[in-house]
């Protein structure tokens, strides 16, 4: 039987392996381009346009979000992967607990960003990740790698560099402090 070259793996399998990482970097793209023209729009929305209902906007955002998959489920079913679970959802509490902080932090996210300039709402933004894995020490003891802990610690020094008033860092409001101590 041949030896294959590259570390054991057949061709096929580094195709997919490409695939994959081409795949991933493909939707890694998609998702912070728009997430950079959402929180634009949604800016523009609650300034320009004076729209003053962030819980109105995010069922707008789950609706439009919903339709987007279902349509690209029938168009390219190998894309959106289906939910398989061996209990009903609504009596599974961890899913219940889990659409409960995802219903309520998408608002808050939309309240922070009406109440904020954008440099402040993405400030409080960045600075979620490390307050979470901060958590996860505290609570569960789970020790980051040591890939994720520089990329954690570049985010914290962003984070702190933006806090500095000439970029924009400082909140607008009370409010929309409390809301971002909330989020």
């Amino acid at each position: 039987m041949a030896q294959l070259d590259d570390g054991g793996k057949s061709p096929k399998a580094a195709d997919r392996n490409d695939e994959d990482t081409a795949r991933a970097v493909l939707f890694l793209g998609f998702n912070f381009l728009s997430t950079v023209a959402l929180i634009n729009i949604n800016k523009y929305v609650f300034t320009k346009a004076h729209f003053g209902f962030p819980a109105a906007l995010s069922n707008v955002h789950y609706v439009t979000s919903w339709g987007c998959l279902a349509l690209l489920k029938r168009l390219i079913p190998a894309l959106v992967p289906t939910l398989d679970v061996g209990r009903p959802l609504h009596t599974d509490r961890d899913f219940l607990a889990m659409c409960l902080l995802i219903g309520s932090v998408t608002p808050l996210n939309n309240m922070s960003l009406q109440l904020n300039p954008i440099a402040w709402y993405q400030t409080a933004k960045l600075a979620v990740t490390p307050v979470v894995v901060a958590i996860e020490y505290g609570l569960d003891g789970v020790v980051p790698s040591a890939a994720r802990a520089a990329c954690l610690a570049l985010v914290c020094l962003f984070v702190v560099k933006m806090r500095e008033p000439a970029a924009g860092g400082a909140p607008q409001s009370a409010a929309g402090l409390i809301c971002v101590a909330i989020w």
